[in-house]
């Protein structure tokens, strides 16, 4: 049994306030051996090897009834073939996510389940044989 006292010094209130803190977050660390991994940055490149223009990129939690998150390439901003992107992220719900590419006339393909977390690169191409979309991260 874990068992913490506190004092109530002049002075000594936001002391008690961040110990209290600092317990909780160890307790969460115990409880949720994951925890560490979901308020980490998810930054991850995308790497456009299709010979065609990516207009935009979203990303969303698996798993869920979650909504996409805004364009992140932004409202001006396109990806040419051949270059990199860098998607600034972070999201309080884990590690794994849905990733969204949407082409010219809002032809798209959607990958699901991909681990952010350990992802550092997300390369996308055009499969001309098997007349599809593929990634690998």
């Amino acid at each position: 049994m874990l068992r913490i006292q506190f004092s109530c010094e002049k002075g000594s209130i936001m002391r008690n306030i961040s110990l209290m803190v600092n317990c909780a977050l160890v307790v969460a660390s115990l409880l949720y051996p994951e925890a560490p991994a979901l308020a980490a940055r998810q930054d991850f490149d995308v790497v456009n090897q299709t010979p065609w223009v990516i207009y935009h990129i979203y990303v969303r939690p698996s798993g869920g009834n979650y909504n996409w998150t805004d364009d992140a390439l932004g409202s001006d901003a396109v990806l040419s073939p051949g270059n990199t992107f860098t998607v600034e992220f972070d999201h309080p719900i884990g590690c794994i996510h849905d990733v969204q590419i949407v082409w010219r006339n809002n032809v798209s393909a959607t990958w699901d389940d991909v681990n952010l977390c350990s992802a550092t690169s997300f390369r996308v191409w055009y499969d001309f044989n098997g007349q599809k979309y593929k990634a690998s991260w």
